[in-house]
Parts: C-alpha cells; sequence; structure tokens
C-alpha cells in the first residue's frame, strides 16, 4: 500500500524529532519510509538502495539544515568544529559514493553487517560516558575532528543515515564531549556532507533507468512532504532538547539505537 502525503509528514516529523534531538540526522527513519515507498514510484530492486541513499540524505538536509538555523539563534553553533569535520566529511562522502556505493560489487546487506558492528560499538562508549564529566571542546584535537569527519562522511555514503550515528558517539564516547555539543557539531558536519552528496548524485549518476516521477535521483512527491514534517519537528526538537541534560540526551540515543540495531539484526536473520 503506498503511503498518503499526510502519513509521510508525520514520519518525517519522527526522523525530524530524532535529528533535533540526537543529532543524528533522521536518516534512520527516512531509510525505512523510502524503502517502502520508493518500489511504489518504479524504482527496480537493484537501484533501490542507491535511490534509497540519495533521496535520504535530501529529507537529512533539510532536517540538519532547519536544526542549524534553530542552534545559530540559541548561539550554539560552533563554526570551527564544524568546518574541521566538514571538510574532510564531504571529501569522503564523494570517494565512498564513487568508489563503492556506485560500483557493481556494492550491497546493502553486506555493509549492514559492519554498520551495526560499529554502532554497537559506539553504544557501549556512549553508554559508559554518561557519568563522565564531560570535556570542553577546545581540548580535542584538530587531526581528532578531522578523523571523526572521515568516517562520519563514509557511513553516510554507505547507509544513508548521515553520518551522525557516529559522529555523536565517537565526540561524547571516546573524546568526552558534552553530548549537546557533539550533536549540534554533527547537525552542522551532516549539513554540509548530504549537500555534497546530493550536487554530486545529479552530476555522476551512473543508475541507467531513472523513472520520470523523479528530478535528477530525487523524488518530490516523495521527499517534499517528509521535508515538511522534518522542518517542522527538528526545530521544535532542538529547541527542546537544550533544555535536557546530557545524561537524559544520552539515554535517549543509547535506547533509541539498541532498538535499531535490533531492528537490523533480526532482518538480517530473515
Amino acid at each position: 500500500m503506498e503511503l498518503s502525503w499526510y502519513i509521510l509528514i508525520f514520519l518525517g516529523a519522527v526522523g525530524g524529532t530524532l535529528a533535533g534531538l540526537l543529532g543524528i540526522g533522521g536518516g534512520i527513519v527516512y531509510v525505512l519510509i523510502l524503502e517502502y515507498t520508493l518500489p511504489y514510484e518504479g524504482v527496480l530492486s537493484p537501484d533501490l538502495h542507491r535511490f534509497v541513499i540519495v533521496n535520504s540524505l535530501a529529507c537529512v538536509f533539510f532536517a540538519s539544515l532547519s536544526a542549524n538555523i534553530e542552534n545559530i539563534r540559541c548561539k550554539d553553533f560552533y563554526i570551527k568544529s564544524v568546518l574541521w569535520l566538514g571538510l574532510p566529511a564531504s571529501v569522503f562522502t564523494i570517494l565512498t559514493l564513487k568508489f563503492i556505493v556506485e560500483q557493481s560489487f556494492f550491497s546493502r546487506e553486506r555493509y549492514d553487517i559492519i554498520i551495526v558492528t560499529l554502532l554497537l560499538y559506539m553504544v557501549y562508549k556512549v553508554f559508559r560516558s554518561i557519568e563522565i564529566i564531560p570535556k570542553d571542546i577546545s581540548q580535542v584535537s584538530k587531526s581528532k575532528l578531522s578523523l571523526t569527519g572521515l568516517l562520519g562522511g563514509v557511513v553516510a555514503s554507505l547507509s544513508g543515515f548521515g553520518g551522525g550515528v557516529v559522529m555523536v558517539p565517537i565526540m561524547n564516547g571516546f573524546y568526552k564531549i558534552d553530548i549537546r555539543i557533539a550533536k549540534s557539531i554533527s547537525l552542522g558536519v551532516i549539513s554540509i556532507t548530504a549537500l555534497v552528496a546530493l550536487i554530486y548524485s545529479f552530476y555522476t549518476s551512473s543508475i541507467a533507468i531513472v523513472p520520470k516521477s523523479a528530478v535528477g535521483l530525487i523524488f518530490p512527491s516523495v521527499v517534499l512532504p517528509i521535508s515538511v514534517g522534518v522542518v517542522i519537528a527538528s526545530t521544535l526538537a532542538t529547541r527542546w532538547s537544550s533544555r535536557l541534560s546530557p545524561k537524559v540526551i544520552s539515554w535517549v540515543y543509547v535506547t533509541f539505537m539498541l532498538l535499531f540495531i535490533a531492528k537490523k539484526v533480526v532482518e538480517m536473520m530473515i
């Protein structure tokens, strides 16, 4: 059954809430929606994962952009750190798209195993950091920030999640940065990488058969209603999260990620 526009708006709001609250871009939700919806738009199975990644990144871009505008308004935006992560993230986003995602050997199922294993370790690190007094972001070296951005760019391209699922736990779990600062930086980086990936995909797509309802590789009939919910919810969630303690946000992050990992494990076993 094809999803109606108001259901897409609601589901987009769910992803937008996660973006604003946890700084992960909401791609985890968008990927699930798009995997179900895009076949109704005429996307053939062999190319489904590529269309899902690009359209998810479009939704991620709107989610992170609206959340960043709210963070800037609240003077909670860390431009220097965003750039140190964002530049390598953008480069490796493109490299991963070109040399892995666009190649015939690419399989979402194969990389899901790697990503789930990585996420389990990330969740463990965030859990261990819940009671630790956070450090200031200025104490983290530029090389560590760049490496974090690199990993975020790779995961964003492989999964369509946006990269926040690894950048937030690395900054919080490994570098002991306040999770509220980590999520703000993550959202800034996600805006950059998602935009770069979208521009790249528009001009270099190797997909032979593109449905007529698509503009480039984007399906406006799906992405636009999702993005309406995304923009509204991510702005409100960002505003709300500024009032929550780092401990509460960390517990919400750990709980949600464990539920998501459990779902992916069940899918791989079926």
